[in-house]
């Protein structure tokens, strides 16, 4: 089942060591920190309709996509780019980096936001394999995916150069 509009999602107040990045915000988005998957995971989300999920690459944050998320919302989507775990406003943890795990941090916040059924998911580089771990590990929750610059695939063998 799709979510067609966007849940309540009440803001939270700011909580010690997560930075705040409201001069960066397009109107109408707002910053939520959630537990997933036994951590915290910050999020910037906005718009109504059908779930966008956009997945940043390495050594970037949700900023990557700040440019492209109100004229996604406009389009009709619920957009949400999530902090991946230890980057900008998600927790630092000892472990769990690996893209399945960092996968279940994003169906956990989608499941916390309020935000089930099959969602769009953009994944760029380090974020391409998180998404493309997710598609596995979850396939009936994703509607469309997209995959951009993208060293490798996990569990693909590179190819010999």
């Amino acid at each position: 089942m799709t979510s067609t509009t966007t849940p309540h999602i009440p803001a939270q107040a700011a909580e010690p060591n997560v930075p705040t990045f409201a001069d960066d915000l397009p109107d109408g988005f707002t910053q939520v920190v959630r537990e997933a998957n036994g951590t915290r995971i910050h999020a910037v989300l906005g718009g109504s309709g059908e779930p966008l999920v956009l997945l940043h690459g390495w050594p970037q944050t949700w900023r990557e996509w700040r440019f492209m998320l109100r004229p996604l919302a406009d389009l009709g989507y619920t957009v949400i780019a999530p902090d991946l775990r230890g980057t900008g406003g998600s927790a630092v943890t000892e472990s769990g980096y690996d893209k399945d795990n960092q996968a279940r941090d994003v169906h956990e916040l989608l499941q916390a936001l309020g935000l089930t059924g099959p969602a769009r998911m953009v994944g760029h580089d380090i974020g391409g394999m998180v998404a493309f771990s997710y598609a596995r590990l979850y396939p009936d929750q994703i509607h469309k995916l997209a995959l951009v610059d993208l060293a490798t695939v996990p569990g693909a063998r590179p190819a010999a150069c």
